[in-house]
């Protein structure tokens, strides 16, 4: 593949640096690359009204309203949303936030179950929270409103949840990606050829971009000059508002990405410390060692060792 020579650069491929100085044209689709939903858990909840009233939902998360007797309101930081029976509701604010029931039970009276699937959601990384805050607190899909096919991924959801057989988990990771993805894409009001964009500055699209570049090229070596010429900004401005957006500087937003990534390699006993060190960037084992040590405490022998 051509490459281009930049001067104390590792190559990029000419197609991937072409993408990069490029208006990011599916900003939702950078947003979930980064921030890596994944299932925690999934289960069916069922809960009478009076246990319901007092159960307490847990967030991020998403919840499919199976049957519920009773319209009920979410309240998260101050968005509220009234679902019903067949609504779909993410949450992906940290909870937990109470249930407001519309017609609370009656005392003496034979109270009606209600069923809902849950999934606790986890980001694959710990420092994405300022591109999640950008979310709104409750995404809704109405069950009038929804597609065909986010329909048949609940149902498919609803039979794992149930059975929990062989790749029970993988399935639930990818169901839940893809119910995150139709959320917002329904929140978004895509239709077609119709797209309201994710984010609402260039600006942002720029550094989305860059934090792809960075994720997908561990092994190049990084400066902010280039990553600001890549989002199309100029360096002072590129590293003020990266670091607004994101909440850490680009070079440790870099640093950070490469040892988590290092620690996800040592689990595999087929990484050597050498080809690690490589493809996240670091031209030598030593220099390796030392910078996995300062940010684990623990040496990547070590580290190796005990997970």
């Amino acid at each position: 593949m051509p490459v281009v020579k930049t001067t104390g650069l590792q190559s990029l491929s000419t197609e991937s640096t072409a993408q990069a100085r490029r208006p990011f044209s599916d900003p939702l689709t950078a947003l979930l690359r980064v921030i890596e939903v994944q299932c925690s858990s999934l289960k069916l909840l069922s809960l009478t009204a009076d246990e319901a009233a007092h159960h307490a939902l847990c967030g991020p998360a998403f919840y499919w309203v199976l049957s519920e007797p009773s319209p009920v309101s979410v309240s998260v930081a101050d968005t509220s949303a009234i679902v019903e029976q067949g609504d779909l509701f993410i949450v992906t604010a940290s909870g937990p936030y109470p249930l407001a029931f519309h017609q609370p039970p009656t005392p003496g009276h034979l109270q009606p179950t209600s069923q809902w699937i849950a999934a606790e959601l986890t980001f694959g990384r710990n420092d994405v929270e300022s591109l999640v805050s950008l979310l709104p607190p409750i995404l809704k899909v109405p069950s009038a409103m929804q597609h065909p096919a986010l329909k048949n991924v609940l149902t498919l959801l609803r039979h794992e949840a149930d059975v929990e057989q062989a790749g029970y988990g993988a399935i639930a990771d990818a169901m839940v990606q893809t119910v995150f993805a139709l959320a917002l894409r329904h929140e978004q009001g895509i239709n077609g050829d119709a797209c309201e964009t994710l984010f609402q500055t260039p600006v942002e699209i720029g550094i989305v971009s860059t934090l792809l570049m960075m994720r997908n090229h561990l092994d190049s070596q990084w400066t902010v000059d280039q990553l600001a010429d890549l989002a199309g900004m100029s360096r002072s401005r590129y590293a003020v508002r990266f670091t607004e957006f994101v909440r850490q500087t680009p070079m440790r937003y870099l640093f950070e990405s490469r040892m988590s990534r290092a620690g996800d390699l040592l689990q595999q006993d087929h990484y050597g410390l050498k080809e690690i060190a490589r493809l996240i960037g670091y031209k030598s084992t030593s220099a390796f060692s030392t910078a996995f040590k300062k940010w684990s405490g623990k040496s990547p022998q070590e580290y190796r060792k005990q997970v």
